[in-house]
């Protein structure tokens, strides 16, 4: 008995009060239908599965890594300045993407007027003179940047660099290459 209307409330048998109704007819969808969602269901899964495996197959035979190359040594360290030179170089052969980031006490090595210096017994390049290098670089279109907060540090200004080394852009960090960025610090 309902205590609130007090009518008659007719007691659900076992079978009602644990099943959904499925097994006995009293669905709302056909037995096809829910098949049918369900293989659709599957199908789409599928799609998806298959298109996330192919874009990241996609991406790893197109994207290429990329290489910052991050040099804070001066003229008074030729050696880590001339090895940061030569494997910038050798990632561009490797065809890596290459960005050098130049500052702290590196700035005054890229200007105009800096003194020249080679590196000898060195495998990297057949040129293995400061100047050579860097204009290898810029030849084959690496971005050099420096740290303009380094350069005026220096006593220097932008236009006392050597052509081809540019104020540093922080969106160049990230949009020069499409792969991982790895980085080599000298």
């Amino acid at each position: 008995m309902d205590i609130e209307s007090g009518a008659k409330v007719r007691e659900r048998t076992a079978s009602e009060t644990t099943d959904k109704g499925l097994a006995h007819g009293h669905h709302k969808f056909p037995v096809v239908a829910v098949v049918a969602l369900a293989a659709i269901a599957v199908a789409v899964a599928g799609l998806v599965v298959g298109a996330v495996a192919l874009q990241k197959a996609v991406f790893k035979e197109t994207a290429t890594d990329g290489v910052m190359v991050h040099m804070t040594a001066g003229a008074d360290d030729q050696h880590r300045v001339l090895q940061a030179l030569c494997m910038a170089n050798r990632m561009v052969d490797a065809g890596k993407d290459v960005i050098v980031f130049c500052d702290v006490d590196c700035p005054p090595v890229m200007a105009k007027t800096a003194e020249d210096f080679t590196i000898e017994e060195a495998p990297c390049v057949a040129d293995t003179s400061k100047s050579g290098l860097i204009d290898k670089l810029v030849a084959r279109g690496v971005p050099i940047s420096v740290c303009p907060g380094c350069v005026a540090k220096h006593g220097l200004s932008m236009e006392d660099l050597r052509d081809g080394v540019d104020e540093h852009d922080a969106n160049e960090f990230f949009a020069f290459t499409e792969g991982r960025m790895l980085h080599f610090d000298y």
